[in-house]
């Protein structure tokens, strides 16, 4: 979901609130929020409580899931990015990106994910979106990542349907979620056996 601002530069509570729900309602399975279309590296953390606050409200008035972006660049900084989603018991996961900038190696990466996974209250969704990132990660990087306990899927968001996405579908985990990342490619990713997507136009 995006989120919505007044002329007074404040969160569009209001507005926000009618967008939640008006998502669910068209067939969402649930909400995230404060994930890249949300603008969320632009938001401050009051604004992100509020965010998190209002999605939450409707989730629950719904039964529906919410999953909260939360990440930085830093192993510390984004595991106590993971940990404010626990005061929200709608939040069942915690959408995470690869650490921009940093760009660690596959054992970095591993290293970081496991970190923030064991500070984390809620499963780990990680955001695979390397030209936002620069960093991309193949599909052994990924399948491993998918096997740290806490890590229950990945968003994946490189902008096509590659190599490396066929390789993750062609041998599916039960316990890691493919889902399609890029709103143009949910179809044919779906056909190749994604689990969903997390998508814009959702």
């Amino acid at each position: 979901m995006v989120t919505p601002f007044d002329s007074g530069g404040e969160v569009a509570v209001e507005a926000l609130e009618a967008l939640a729900h008006e998502v669910l309602h068209a067939g969402a399975a649930g909400i995230v929020a404060l994930g890249t279309s949300a603008e969320v590296a632009a938001l401050d953390e009051a604004e992100r409580d509020v965010v998190t606050t209002v999605c939450a409200r409707v989730c629950g008035e719904r039964g529906a899931p919410l999953t909260v972006g939360a990440g930085a660049s830093g192993t510390r900084a984004a595991g106590a990015a993971v940990a404010p989603p626990a005061r929200w018991p709608q939040v069942r996961a915690a959408l995470v990106t690869v650490p921009p900038f940093v760009r660690p190696s596959a054992a970095g990466m591993a290293a970081h994910f496991a970190r923030v996974a064991e500070a984390s209250a809620v499963p780990l969704v990680v955001y695979h979106v390397p030209y936002r990132t620069g960093r991309p990660l193949d599909a052994s990087a990924l399948r491993a990542l998918g096997e740290l306990p806490g890590v229950a899927g990945v968003k994946y968001a490189t902008g096509g349907i590659d190599q490396d996405a066929v390789a993750l579908l062609g041998e599916p985990s039960a316990d890691f979620a493919f889902l399609a990342g890029d709103d143009v490619y949910l179809s044919p990713l779906l056909v190749l056996g994604a689990a969903g997507g997390v998508l814009a136009s959702a």
